[in-house]
């Protein structure tokens, strides 16, 4: 296999682009404090609420909120950090038109499928390894 032994994404794959940052306008709360806005917002708090631990105003705490990342539980895909070599052998299976996403989908099903014949056990879950 030639994507073996690729190199992973390095320790700041998913940050925010420097180029992005700067063309958001600035918050008035310090980093740690808009982590804690968010980490509070994933637990169920009220932005009210929220303002109240914080000491800020509802204008500086939903500012802090608008670029938090949320699930899309009716996400019909999603996306999956891989190595440059990776990517190349999935592309490299495409068959005729196929996108990569469905080169990548086929290619799945029969790994899942070879691993049944060969009564390996194959992962059900989103997370997690194989059961």
């Amino acid at each position: 296999m030639s994507f073996i032994g690729g190199q992973p994404p390095g320790s700041h794959a998913g940050d925010i682009s420097p180029q992005t940052q700067a063309l958001r306008p600035p918050i008035q709360l310090a980093a740690k404090e808009c982590q804690a806005a968010r980490k509070l917002r994933r637990r169920g708090w009220e932005i009210h609420e929220i303002c109240a631990r914080l000491g800020a105003t509802e204008d500086v705490v939903r500012q802090a909120l608008a670029t938090m990342r949320t699930r899309n539980h009716a996400a019909t895909r999603g996306t999956l950090n891989a190595t440059v070599a990776a990517r190349d052998y999935v592309l490299g299976e495409a068959q005729d038109d196929e996108a990569c996403w469905e080169t990548l989908d086929r290619l799945l099903v029969e790994l899942a499928f070879r691993r049944a014949l060969a009564g390996t056990a194959v992962s059900s879950g989103v997370k997690g390894r194989a059961s």
